[in-house]
């Protein structure tokens, strides 16, 4: 079972973002976000290719659903002009942790365990620093 969280990309009049499966928690994916995906450019990159099935320390090094064989319009990136649609995107995806890149600066929001990809209704907390969350090194 993985820890689901999604990744998202502000842009000048959009927010894109991805869904990623395995290792979520602050600790890996926020630890690897914050040291390795640090521009709009290489984030951009990440998100284009669209949903993960595990994070890496590069674009190249990542697993996407689509080197799995999946259809590649059905994992595409998800693209809103308000953050709430993305958002609801995650909550329904059954995604424990959501980063969102901002104005060149990482973001967390976060609920409880989500059990076999389903919600559980819980919602996020609201957006804090992740540079503020106490994070091992990976």
């Amino acid at each position: 079972m993985g820890t689901r969280s999604f990744i998202i990309l502000k842009t000048d009049n959009q927010y894109k973002g991805i869904y990623c499966h395995w290792d979520g928690y602050p600790e890996h994916n926020g630890q690897i976000l914050l040291n390795h995906y640090c521009s709009k450019a290489v984030i951009d990159q990440l998100v284009s290719k669209g949903d993960l099935s595990a994070l890496a320390t590069s674009v190249e090094a990542c697993s996407y659903y689509i080197d799995r064989g999946d259809d590649p319009t059905s994992v595409k990136p998800y693209k809103h002009d308000k953050i709430e649609n993305v958002i609801e995107i995650a909550e329904k995806s059954g995604c424990e942790y959501i980063y969102l890149f901002e104005k060149d600066e990482w973001f967390i929001a976060e609920r409880g365990a989500q059990f076999f990809g389903l919600s559980d209704g819980s919602e996020f907390s609201d957006f804090t620093h992740l540079k503020e969350k106490e994070l091992r090194e990976f």
